[in-house]
Order: C-alpha cells, then sequence, then structure tokens
C-alpha cells in the first residue's frame, strides 16, 4: 500500500508521518526532497520559496503529476508519500495504483498552524500572522495556476482526514484508527 499524505503548512504531516514509519516500517519519500535535489541541480538557493517555483517548473515542464511519478519509482509495494500539494499528483498515483494507493490529509485550525510554525522556527518560514496567511493561501491553490500548489484542492480528495488539533497522544490515536480502517497492520 502507498498512503498519500497531503495538508496545509504545519497541519502535522511529518509528525504523521513519523508515527506511521514506526508504526508499519514503511520507506518515506517527501516530494520536497525531490524538488530539492532539482533545486539544486539548476542552482537556486536551498529555500521554500524556490521549492515551490521548481516544483512548479517541473510541472510545467512534464505534467502535473511528475513529482508523484518520480516519488513511486524510489521503493516497491508499500511506502509513504509526504507532501501532496496538488491534484495531479493524487490523481497520478490513484491512476497508477489503484485500490493500493490511500490518501491521507492531516489539518489543523489557521491558528494553531501558525503557533507551530513560530515554534519550530525553520529557516524560511514566516515570522508574522500576515506573513503566514499570504504564503498559506498560495499554498492552499488561492490563486495560482495549475501547474501550482493546490492543497485545499489535495484535501477535499483525500480517502481520510485527520484533524490535528490536540495532544501528540490524541493524533496517535487517530493514525491508529486511520491504520484499522485501511488495514493496513
Amino acid at each position: 500500500m502507498i498512503i498519500g499524505i497531503t495538508g496545509p503548512i504545519a497541519a502535522g504531516k511529518d509528525t504523521v508521518a513519523s508515527y506511521l514509519i514506526k508504526k508499519l516500517g514503511y520507506p518515506m519519500v517527501t516530494l520536497s526532497e525531490i524538488v530539492k535535489e532539482e533545486v539544486k541541480k539548476r542552482g537556486y538557493p536551498l529555500k521554500r520559496e524556490y521549492y515551490q517555483l521548481v516544483g512548479n517548473q517541473l510541472r510545467k515542464e512534464y505534467h502535473n503529476g511528475i513529482l508523484a511519478e518520480l516519488a513511486l519509482k524510489k521503493f516497491g509495494k508499500n511506502g509513504i508519500i509526504n507532501g501532496i500539494r496538488n491534484p495531479s499528483e493524487a490523481e497520478y498515483l490513484r491512476k497508477a495504483l489503484g485500490k493500493d494507493f490511500v490518501l491521507l490529509a492531516i489539518d489543523a485550525p489557521q491558528k494553531i498552524r501558525f503557533e507551530r510554525v513560530l515554534k519550530r522556527a525553520k529557516p524560511g518560514d514566516p515570522k508574522t500572522f500576515e506573513e503566514f496567511k499570504k504564503q498559506d493561501e498560495k499554498e492552499l491553490g488561492i490563486g495560482e495556476a495549475p501547474s501550482g500548489f493546490h492543497v485545499k484542492e489535495c484535501v477535499e480528495m483525500a480517502d481520510y482526514t485527520i484533524v490535528n488539533d490536540s495532544t501528540f497522544e490524541e493524533l496517535e490515536r487517530k493514525v491508529d484508527e486511520f491504520i484499522k480502517k485501511f488495514n493496513l497492520s
């Protein structure tokens, strides 16, 4: 089974992916790793804005599902593809894998996600709520070209959604429910 993970910035995608790896032993690739490799090849600085730029360029140069296609080549029967941000990536995986693909959305209220961004303090993360809202809207797909990020549409396409608005223990319980529902253990 290939598990695709989607969701807005700081919703908890990486936390859920780490828990799934621990529980299931699946390998994982993030679409941002694939983009990062290409950013380096093209000589851009390793910054979030360039990841989005290069990801969009790849989708325009090839097709909107190219990142999912490249990710899928990195493992065999089971795996986790984290960071699905364009509906065509999920559509590509559904077409290629059929019932062997499930799209999991991780979401959380915007204010909680902003607090997480401030707490994690990754380089390139927004520092003010206004900057965060602007980045969030762009990643959700507001005003974006078809080759851009459209996280809102990806979340709407999900086979299962987890709202990560409580404790880590509660998040683990919700992920365990997901595992049980899709017979992944």
